[in-house]
């Protein structure tokens, strides 16, 4: 198993040089050096660290929102010293994209640094235009800096003004602060009676039934969520999985379509292991996992398959 992490740790730097020599060549077009960029993202070797700084100072804007892009995978100083610079872009596009990546580090800020965010944060909430989506940025930024009496305010003035599903969900995100999750399923079935064929509140409302353990009730939701908007392969995804053990064959169809559509590797990663435990014919679909999935990853499939 040594030998696979060495070979996953070489191909890893393989990626990591390939894809900062691509950000940097400015004979590409841009924005194939932008997806270069934004990729480092999950790298924090020397060479994504340079080349990623490198387009956080690029005169192209492209560069500059891809440079956040990478650095908004980072932690803590690394994350700071790229973006924060950006907080005083000239494209007002970048500063707002650069806010919103720092917005995270609030609980970890302090002095000169806290005081550089707060001043962007004002300025960036002041510019926020005054409908539902710059509200909901709003409630997003109060609760993570714990401003409870402003976020309540504001959900109180949305659910006043805005006639959208999406006031109830925030809502309820904001209430698994304090964990009152009776609250949140209330407020959720509450705001179906008037939104039924909303597939977000269905989900809501499925993962609050999933945190309280009652798992029939999360199944309906969550069924009901996938079949009003089957193309979110996130809600396919914890359906499926929910009811796998009980009934494999609709979970390996769910895992197909949505893999089909999204291609997403946790997608085909379930329905490897959903063959493989129900003991269905899993070689095709581990071969395809081989491609976009570790090798480590795979091998522990492999080998704790009960037919191994």
């Amino acid at each position: 198993m040594s030998q696979v992490r060495q070979v996953e740790t070489d191909a890893s730097a393989i990626r990591e040089q390939l894809l900062s020599e691509h950000s940097q060549n400015e004979s590409l077009e841009i924005d194939q050096r932008a997806a270069a960029t934004v990729n480092l993202g999950m790298h924090y070797g020397p060479n994504a660290i340079i080349a990623v700084a490198r387009a956080s100072r690029s005169p192209h804007s492209e560069m500059r929102l891809a440079a956040i892009q990478a650095a908004e995978q980072w932690q803590g100083k690394a994350k700071w010293d790229v973006i924060s610079p950006l907080l005083d872009d000239d494209s007002k596009v970048v500063q707002q994209e650069a806010v919103r990546a720092l917005i995270t580090l609030w609980p970890q800020l302090e002095g000169v640094y806290l005081e550089t965010l707060v001043s962007a944060i004002e300025r960036h909430l002041n510019q926020l235009p005054m409908d539902l989506d710059g509200d909901l940025e709003r409630a997003w930024f109060y609760n993570i800096q714990n401003e409870q009496q402003k976020a309540e305010a504001l959900y109180t003035d949305m659910q006043n003004k805005y006639d959208d599903p999406r006031v109830f969900i925030v809502y309820a995100e904001y209430l698994k602060q304090s964990g009152n999750e009776l609250e949140i399923r209330k407020v959720l079935n509450q705001a179906l009676l008037n939104y039924p064929d909303s597939a977000a509140l269905h989900y809501s409302l499925g993962l609050a039934y999933l945190r309280n353990n009652q798992t029939n009730d999360a199944i309906h939701r969550l069924r009901t969520a996938y079949q009003l908007e089957p193309t979110r392969g996130s809600y396919g995804y914890i359906y499926a999985t929910l009811i796998r053990d009980t009934d494999p064959e609709t979970a390996i169809s769910i895992y197909e379509s949505i893999y089909q559509r999204r291609s997403q590797p946790a997608y085909l990663y379930a329905l490897c292991e959903t063959l493989l435990n129900t003991g269905e014919d899993a070689n095709q679909c581990l071969t395809e996992l081989e491609t976009v999935a570790p090798q480590d990853v795979v091998l522990k499939l492999r080998d704790s398959s009960p037919s191994e």
